[in-house]
């Protein structure tokens, strides 16, 4: 089939069907906005840059990748422990605040990976940013919701009316609100980002209740990967 006329016959559909429902959809918003507008790494870029800097690591990111049989949250496992060793070594260099006894040991690495993506977030205040006609397009769409992945504030930036929530706090928050729903955490709180394994176990027990709260709402659910779709989606409110 022709994709341009798949895409096409698809965008019909789904205007139809948001026209005929009347309810605002719920967004969600993956890695690749924020790849493709901030320039910031997917998960495996995230994890070579860690393995990197500030701590360099013995081996390259592969051999991590590669005896864990590429497991992300494992990769992340390891580099925890180096991160703490690294981070004690060089007290001096870090805030006070990190090396609490209240802290957790993955506030190190949870810090690093707030300052990477703080990097790329200098961004948000480029005219070039605000002048692309696709994010234009992104702030018409006025959703009743959106999910993200993300760490990064661009949908903050998109979005200012809407409230910002953070992992735990999204769940428990009132789903019929416009909000930004931060389900895997935010640089502006290193400490809820979720990355190794003990994160996504806690995240698997929360998922549970989200999924049954967003099943609530009868909104519809969709997930963004193509930009021409969001132009032709804002027309439709």
């Amino acid at each position: 089939m022709d994709y341009v006329k798949y895409k096409t016959d698809c965008l019909d559909k789904l205007k139809g069907f948001l026209t005929l429902e009347k309810k605002r959809p719920v967004l969600f918003i993956g890695s690749g906005l924020s790849q493709r507008y901030l320039k910031i790494p997917d998960w495996k870029g995230l994890l070579d840059v860690l393995c990197k800097s500030p701590v360099k690591m013995p081996r390259p990111l592969k051999y991590y990748l590669q005896s864990t049989n590429g497991d992300y949250p494992k990769v992340a496992d390891k580099l925890k422990q180096k991160y703490f060793n690294y981070f004690w070594k060089h007290e001096k260099e870090y805030p006070d605040s990190l090396f609490s006894e209240t802290e957790n040991k993955d506030v190190f690495l949870k810090y690093s990976i707030s300052k990477i993506i703080e990097q790329h977030d200098i961004q948000l205040n480029s005219d070039g940013l605000w002048n692309n006609p696709e994010i234009k397009a992104l702030k018409k769409v006025n959703p009743q919701m959106i999910l993200t992945t993300n760490y990064d504030l661009l949908l903050e930036k998109v979005f200012p009316k809407y409230d910002s929530y953070i992992g735990q706090d999204s769940i428990k928050s009132n789903l019929n609100d416009f909000k930004i729903m931060k389900i895997h955490g935010s640089v502006t709180d290193p400490k809820s980002i979720v990355i190794d394994t003990a994160d996504y176990n806690q995240f698997a027990i929360r998922q549970e209740y989200m999924v049954a709260k967003l099943l609530t709402l009868w909104n519809t659910l969709l997930f963004l990967w193509d930009i021409v779709f969001l132009i032709a989606i804002s027309r439709t409110f």
